[in-house]
């Protein structure tokens, strides 16, 4: 467990904001920092733990119980689709959001084929990253 995710484990215990809690899937640190700071800037979501790989992310998913994985369809080991199909065994209603730095629309069937709840490309920028977060956690509630 790396030190980002002991951090996302006490944040389980100390959650009492009421905001909705993200787990962060990212390999690349300045992307995933850039994320974390991102949401975290908002006052209604939160990244609860963050990851470099898709398979301690797996790991993680029942005991932080997040609301909504966002995480990189290209990532060493197993891949942001291969999780997406993976977590369903888990926590069939996660609402999993892929992101890529693709800009191929072919992702976005291969993300809907694997279970995730949505896409959305990195060359969209902030603003289209956030309202897709918002998205899928309305779909959830």
């Amino acid at each position: 467990m790396t030190a980002e995710s002991t951090a996302g484990q006490s944040k389980l215990d100390e959650n009492r904001s009421g905001k909705s809690r993200i787990m962060l899937v990212e390999n690349h640190p300045v992307m995933r920092d850039t994320c974390r700071l991102l949401i975290d800037s908002n006052d209604h979501i939160e990244v609860c733990a963050a990851f470099a790989t898709a398979e301690e992310a797996l790991q993680q998913t029942p005991l932080l119980r997040p609301d909504l994985v966002l995480i990189d369809i290209s990532l060493p080991g197993m891949s942001g689709i291969e999780f997406s199909m993976s977590v369903r065994a888990i926590a069939p209603d996660l609402p999993v959001l892929l992101m890529t730095g693709h800009g191929d629309e072919r992702y976005r069937q291969e993300a809907a084929d694997a279970g995730a709840t949505g896409l959305v490309f990195k060359h969209e920028g902030p603003v289209a990253l956030l309202s897709a977060i918002d998205e899928m956690l309305a779909i959830r509630t």
